[in-house]
């Protein structure tokens, strides 16, 4: 296709072309890439490393939803639009965090974690400064520099810490006409549920 002007294929994997009578191609590939699909994927695939694949008849033995090409085309359309407006928000999200930083961390007297700084070919610490060993963590270390604006506190004398475990699935009483939300850890990807 024209969006991979440059592609290596081996005989170990099989290529498709996409038959535009019968399928439109961005609405295969989206298909392909949705969590519905990768499940499926997934449980087909077999081997590891860098050499997981599929049997090429299993794949094309799957059975999926191929609507008419009109509807494929509005599916597409659809979930471009919808991906220029998350592009466009995360641009707002990102660019506002980005201003933000700054004013929080003076506002508390302490240095910008994030920023960025040119590490010099030598620097010195007391030792008594260095709380983890290694160059990154040395250099790290003496970034976080703070002249705090407010009194400062030990987290320990803050608050009181407690860990709990996930209740029992057994006990249908502990989630069923609950109104506590429950996310698995395996819904979290970078964050983000």
């Amino acid at each position: 296709p024209k969006t991979l002007p440059l592609v290596a294929v081996s005989a170990e994997y099989p290529v498709y072309e996409i038959d535009a009578n019968k399928a439109e191609p961005a609405y295969i590939d989206l298909l392909l890439r949705s969590a519905h699909m990768k499940v499926v994927l997934e449980g087909l695939s077999h081997g590891g490393g860098t050499k997981t694949r599929i049997h090429p008849e299993q794949f094309e033995a799957l059975v999926v939803p191929v609507p008419p090409l009109a509807t494929q085309h509005a599916i597409v359309s659809l979930w471009q639009k919808l991906q220029g407006q998350c592009s466009a928000i995360e641009i707002t999200a990102t660019t506002a965090d980005q201003k933000t930083r700054p004013i929080v961390w003076t506002a508390l007297g302490l240095s910008d974690p994030t920023a960025t700084q040119a590490k010099p070919r030598t620097f010195a610490m007391k030792w008594s400064d260095i709380d983890r060993w290694g160059i990154d963590q040395i250099w790290q270390s003496r970034q976080v520099t703070a002249t705090p604006t407010y009194p400062a506190h030990r987290i320990a004398d803050l608050c009181r810490m407690g860990s709990g475990g996930t209740p029992s699935r057994a006990i249908a009483s502990y989630f069923d006409g609950g109104d506590i939300p429950w996310v698995k850890t395996t819904e979290v990807r970078g964050e983000v549920i």
